[in-house]
């Protein structure tokens, strides 16, 4: 120490002339230079006097991780409540701004810190098996709720303690040194006030939970610099002098509070890692989706957990990742690809015949302006009724319009005495920004114009809402009061393990109703639980800590799916009869009703599934709870609403999309679980159910689509999948190059899910690409699609029938080939 303080101290030199001599002579710093000196170094200073505790940490790992034992004890057994207490769940709560905050520009459907962590921490780290009986359903109840928005500041989150923190009385507060104070141009003067506010905000959360609540707390990381680039320079200086601040705040804890808080020191986390810049961080120095997993993955390193099934002490090799997977994941359509873009198109097709060769123009118009000549737009044609998809981009002429010409017209085909018109389409045209506009249904067969397919959206989808959506729609409405969303249920909701890493159904909720009508003060509470059934979910532990602790303004449902099947989990039955199965049901109702008389709660329709042994289970419960719920005559429609469209929509995307049921973006390997893309139709169905119109919101018909390359083996390479052409006539060879893959050969009982075909343009005067999607189950070389003159870059993709995290066949990727296009034909 003493050597630091000489270092600074150092010899001030005096000058003093005498006689014509200059003599240096040292100087003492008198309190005044100091007072001066530490103002304006004070991260120096602090560093010298402030140290932090080097046991900060040292049993919170056994506190915030504590299940199934003491006060965190849960009854699962109706009647054993003998260390029943009012708050006993392990919730963790985040707290913070932009770094915490899921936002749909920046994500999409991937999960950020709070999603991935709580995926671990509720999921892979559940304490299954055992002699105790309610260590899976304490450890289940490890809620993560997420309080941030963009840009708010501890001081915010002070002046609304009560509601946003006190209230909810979490056992584990979460926070971070926030990018909403290191990205400012004069940090110096906001240093005081974070200070002191930061030191409000400790010493509050340490009083949660009569002083047994924990505190986690993050520091900001810099940012790796190779270049000397003087922005992430600044960036770095300002994240060192918060971190410094915050080293005040916990050198001050006292020595009860100490083993009540855990530091992750992330300041230095990414200078560590092997490093790309854009793979962990964007351009605007935000955190990728890869990113975020390394923050989530260090909060549960620094723990260092007990693996409960094992004893041993969990690593990060065994963090659950799905960072690195899915990366060509995007929002695709399943029947339109919606809007946030209200901008009207009116869209005229024509029909022009030339060397017997049927050819579409299509006209688009902007009648509400919002365009200007020579604005270069993207488009998507799809053909609703084949598998066929056509992008390329148009430039608006000074009309206000764009022609799209070249689009071959497929005519009606007849199979099984049943006639399809193959030339109805669907049509989306993109602002130069990237926004899609309006989509628009049409008939190329026609000369008529096409119709839109939505209208601009308000909050409600509808006048004629029932008693229930209309006492709904008048809160969601009022933005300056803020509601609390609970969500109740079984595995189909907690939404684990089987969305490899996208939202679950509660996320999705969230994410839209933060995101698209700025509700960013809106509480969501994901309480739903691996393997719980009606029965347990009445026990009045559970009641208690899921329902009357929140009083929620909002309550979901979604149980059913185990209550169908005969079994026992944990020493209790999981069968119930209608009687006992709406019966539960009523007792959650009118929980919910005496913990918030003005709730709305939504029940939901037990989700289809191609799970064996549960497939009936939603013939059999769904009519229970419409007969019960979904009537007029119900004794709660003034409060409750059954959400019968999850069960319809679903289901007619497996009916109507077979391939989707082996999509594990879809549904997960067991055919049970909802992945990525069901949440999102989930989601909307959910939002719709309580009379919002979701018609420009981010959820509007979304699905996702991806691709994982498996690049094969040198005992069997992929091959290239050749195209034959006939005029402009494309047939590619699927079967022979199907059979060829390891996952469509015998040896592996095809194990082929899906092809997809891509053909793309070479030629910089043109950028067309068709796209051609098999149907689930046929190889036949049946497939064809008509594309214009030109050359084409081809690409072929396979997806298997395996979970693609699990399997290392999980798709291939063809070698791009390439095809010339023209009328004469060509072999």
């Amino acid at each position: 120490m003493a050597k630091k303080v000489w270092k600074w101290i150092g010899f001030f030199t005096a000058t003093f002339a005498i006689s014509g001599a200059v003599i240096a002579v040292p100087f003492i710093a008198s309190s005044a230079f100091w007072s001066d000196y530490r103002k304006n170094h004070a991260d120096e200073y602090e560093a010298l006097r402030y140290k932090i505790p080097s046991n900060l940490g040292s049993k919170v790992t056994e506190s915030a991780f504590q299940y199934a034992s003491g006060s965190d004890y849960s009854s699962l057994l109706i009647g054993d409540n003998k260390k029943f207490q009012d708050t006993i769940e392990g919730t963790y709560l985040f707290v913070g701004g932009n770094d915490f905050f899921n936002s749909w520009d920046d994500y999409q459907s991937f999960k950020g810190i709070t999603g991935l962590f709580e995926e671990n921490v509720r999921w892979t780290l559940t304490a299954r098996g055992g002699n105790d009986p309610s260590a899976p359903y304490s450890s289940l109840g490890r809620f993560c709720i997420n309080i941030s928005k963009p840009n708010q500041t501890l001081r915010e989150i002070n002046e609304n303690y009560d509601f946003k923190v006190k209230n909810l009385d979490p056992k584990n507060v979460v926070t971070i040194v926030g990018s909403e104070y290191i990205n400012t141009n004069n940090i110096d003067k906001t240093l005081d006030e974070f200070e002191n506010d930061l030191r409000t905000f400790v010493q509050n959360s340490l009083k949660l939970r009569n002083n047994k609540s924990n505190l986690i707390f993050i520091k900001h990381w810099k940012i790796p610099n190779p270049q000397n680039d003087p922005k992430i320079q600044k960036y770095n200086d300002n994240v060192e002098k918060l971190n410094t601040r915050s080293n005040r705040i916990l050198s001050e804890l006292t020595k009860d509070q100490i083993p009540r808080v855990l530091l992750v020191d992330n300041q230095d986390l990414f200078l560590n890692l092997d490093y790309e810049f854009y793979q962990y961080f964007d351009q605007n120095l935000n955190l990728t989706r890869i990113g975020n997993n390394e923050v989530a993955k260090s909060i549960l390193a620094t723990m260092k957990p007990i693996v409960a099934t094992t004893g041993q002490e969990w690593t990060p090799a065994n963090w659950t990742d799905y960072s690195k997977t899915h990366l060509n994941a995007v929002p695709l359509e399943w029947n339109t690809l919606d809007s946030k873009n209200s901008l009207n198109i009116s869209v005229k097709a024509s029909v022009e015949n030339k060397d017997n060769n049927n050819i579409g123009t299509l006209t688009v118009s902007f009648p509400d302006g919002g365009v200007a000549p020579n604005d270069k737009l993207k488009w998507l044609l799809k053909f609703n009724n084949l598998a066929i998809r056509i992008e390329d981009y148009s430039v608006v002429n000074n009309n206000n319009q764009i022609i799209i010409d070249n689009i071959f017209l497929y005519g009606s085909s007849t199979s099984n005495g049943v006639t399809t018109n193959n030339d109805l389409y669907t049509l989306t045209v993109y602002d130069k920004n990237g926004n899609p506009f309006n989509a628009v249904n049409g008939d190329l067969s026609t000369a008529t114009t096409a119709k839109e397919v939505r209208t601009s959206s308000s909050n409600s989808s509808s006048t004629n809402l029932s008693v229930a959506q209309q006492k709904f729609i008048n809160k969601f409405n009022n933005k300056n009061k803020p509601m609390i969303w609970t969500f109740l249920g079984d595995s189909i909701d907690h939404g684990a393990s089987f969305n490899q890493g996208f939202d679950n159904l509660v996320e999705v909720v969230e994410k839209s109703v933060k995101n698209d009508w700025k509700r960013y003060d809106d509480i969501f509470i994901n309480a739903a639980q691996s393997g719980n059934f009606t029965s347990r979910a009445v026990d009045p532990y559970q009641i208690q800590s899921t329902i009357t602790k929140y009083g929620a303004d909002v309550v979901s449902i979604g149980l059913g799916i185990s209550d169908g099947i005969t079994a026992t989990s944990n020493g209790q039955p999981t069968f119930a009869t209608k009687e006992k199965y709406i019966n539960n049901m009523k007792i959650l109702i009118e929980a919910a009703k005496k913990a918030n008389p003005d709730v709305i709660v939504v029940i939901n329709a037990v989700n289809p599934t191609q799970a064996g042994g549960r497939n009936k289970v939603p013939g059999i419960y769904n009519p229970y709870l419409k007969e019960a719920f979904g009537t007029e005559n119900s004794e709660y429609k003034d409060f409750v609403i059954y959400n019968e469209q999850v069960f319809t929509e679903l289901n007619n995307i497996i009916t109507n999309y077979t391939y989707s049921v082996n999509d594990q973006l879809f549904l997960g390997s067991d055919k049970l679980h909802p992945g990525g893309s069901a949440n999102i139709i989930k989601g909307k169905t959910f939002l719709q159910s309580l009379g919002v119109d979701i018609g420009n919101s981010y959820l509007s018909n979304y699905t996702l689509q991806q691709f994982v390359w498996w690049t094969g083996t040198t005992a069997k390479p992929i091959q290239e999948l050749n195209s034959v052409s006939q005029g402009n006539k494309v047939v590619p060879n699927t079967q022979t190059w199907a059979s060829a893959l390891p996952m469509g050969g015998s040896t592996s009982n095809n194990n082929l899910a899906n092809i997809f075909i891509k053909y793309e343009s070479n030629q910089k005067e043109s950028e067309r690409t068709y796209y051609l999607t098999t149907k689930y189950g046929v190889y036949t070389n049946a497939y064809w699609l008509m594309i214009e003159d030109g050359t084409y870059n081809v690409d072929a993709w396979a997806i298997s029938k395996t979970p693609l995290s699990q399997s290392a066949q999980y798709a291939a990727k063809s070698p791009t080939a390439t095809i010339t296009i023209s009328k004469t034909p060509t072999a």
